[in-house]
């Protein structure tokens, strides 16, 4: 007996592309360790100079020179991402140049408001 029925066929997977090995060039890696030493000029260093829970001791000079040191890494970060992307077309490098340094500019901004605010304000706390 024959089947009157058409045989179906069930797709299979998508396509997947060709699973690449990383490879590390020297000036890749040089790269990322200059992002993160901006990471560090533009986090640990600020807080060392204004404490973010000194607001007493503080002034008002020290939280714009944290600022500006935190803006100087953060540009730090943005170029070195900037030029892995421009290495590699990977976009997970340029979301590593917008994503941290966007939350890093935030906080500085937060870090001069608030001891801004106390310098102004000292009897607010």
């Amino acid at each position: 007996m024959s089947s009157t029925h058409a045989e179906t066929r069930r797709p299979g997977p998508p396509g997947r592309g060709a699973i690449r090995k990383p490879i590390l060039s020297p000036a890749s890696v040089a790269l990322f360790l200059l992002f993160l030493g901006g990471t560090v000029l533009a986090t640990i260093v600020p807080a060392g100079i204004a404490p973010p829970s000194d607001l007493d001791g503080t002034t008002l000079d020290q939280a714009w020179q944290a600022f500006g040191i935190s803006v100087v890494g953060l540009l730090v970060m943005a170029v070195a991402s900037g030029f892995l992307y421009a290495r590699t077309k990977e976009i997970a490098m340029l979301i590593l140049a917008i994503a941290p340094t966007t939350a890093g500019f935030v906080g500085a901004v937060v870090l001069l408001a608030m001891h801004g605010f106390a310098s102004a304000y000292p009897n607010a706390y």
